[in-house]
């Protein structure tokens, strides 16, 4: 069983409650908790019910223990799920927001740790008050197109690139990344962007490019997490090469385009999501536990692959100082080398939970 690795504060008795005015557009407060959760196997019982791209799912337990195995996550994509454990959360399995980042533009996050409250709004309101965790609504940027251009005597192509999503800023989440482009004999190809991280939402990946003697542009994903570029691909009359591109991932995944042969997939649907943590106890981890908030890889394709989408954003506050495993709380880039999207954000808040 792997532990966290604790050192306990000196300074959390002496924290204070300070009451401040809130403007938000909508606030989230959790239910007092009655009951222990204990996941089962079964889907129904260990996935909490979201709407899609609809509001986060908000919940409170004494305890929290997840087993071996066991997938614990929103049904559908979300604004998030925030969680308040009175007690300790054990986990064995996965506590996740893995693919379900919603689609929708970001807003201002304020976290008050005091009162276990969050709020949303679309203006910094929050920043300012000096106990606050704010989250940005922007995240990641997005990786910008790569245009991969060939000379002429090169059957090829130039060196395969793409440009990858940025890591998560100001406690949001990571972007996504361009779709990887490929060129031959003097062709042009320019892959398709990605977009940024939002405070809820990794940002969803390009469409790859791949040409033989011919100019191809890869679709730009979609804003605010929405679906990932299609891939793009073409071949000179009576060429006998294939080219094939993969589609970007996001929500969903983009389409995957072929010219003459070749494969080419769709790019994976998800983006990492938010994820909150409360927990007044200890937190523990089997061999095999984690917590994770991960993009989607983009689509394969036999010449050029699509972007990956960006990773989500985890927010854990605890009275100890927490110095974990890299490897149990998981918002790290997915990808291949040039088209990854961007690494999410770990905040790690020592904060005494009442």
């Amino acid at each position: 069983m792997f532990h966290l690795v604790w050192a306990v504060p000196n300074a959390a008795n002496s924290l204070r409650q300070h009451h401040y005015p809130i403007v938000a557009g909508k606030s989230f407060n959790f239910p007092v908790p009655t009951e222990d959760f204990i996941t089962t196997g079964d889907v129904l019982h260990d996935q909490f019910e979201s709407n899609p791209d609809g509001d986060p799912v908000v919940k409170s337990y004494l305890n929290m223990t997840i087993g071996a195995g066991h997938i614990v996550r929103p049904t559908n994509r979300c604004k998030g799920m925030y969680l308040y454990i009175a007690g300790n959360l054990h986990i064995e399995g996965t506590l996740t927001m893995t693919a379900r980042g919603p689609i929708g533009p970001g807003l201002y996050v304020g976290i008050d740790p005091y009162s276990k409250s969050i709020h949303f709004d679309e203006e910094d309101k929050f920043s300012s008050i000096p106990h606050f965790v704010t989250i940005s609504k922007t995240g990641g940027a997005g990786g910008a197109r790569y245009t991969c251009k060939a000379g002429t005597s090169s059957s090829s192509g130039a060196t395969l690139r793409g440009n990858p999503g940025k890591p998560g800023v100001d406690g949001a989440c990571g972007g996504g990344g361009s779709g990887e482009a490929l060129g031959s004999f003097g062709g042009t190809a320019i892959s398709g962007a990605g977009t940024a991280g939002t405070s809820f939402s990794g940002g969803s990946g390009g469409g790859g490019a791949a040409v033989d003697a011919c100019t191809v542009y890869g679709g730009n994903a979609q804003i605010d997490a929405g679906i990932g570029g299609a891939g793009a691909a073409c071949v000179r009359s009576g060429s006998t090469i294939s080219r094939a591109s993969g589609g970007g991932a996001g929500n969903n995944g983009g389409a995957g385009k072929t010219a003459n042969g070749g494969s080419a997939a769709r790019g994976a649907a998800g983006t990492g999501g938010l994820m909150i943590l409360f927990v007044k106890g200890e937190i523990t981890f089997g061999d095999a536990g984690v917590i994770s908030s991960l993009g989607s890889l983009g689509g394969s394709g036999s010449s050029a692959s699509g972007g990956s989408s960006g990773s989500g954003a985890i927010h854990i506050f605890n009275k100890f100082d927490l110095t974990p495993d890299a490897g149990k709380l998981q918002v790290h880039a997915v990808g291949r080398a040039y088209s990854k999207g961007g690494m999410g954000t770990l905040g790690l808040h020592q904060f005494d939970v009442n």
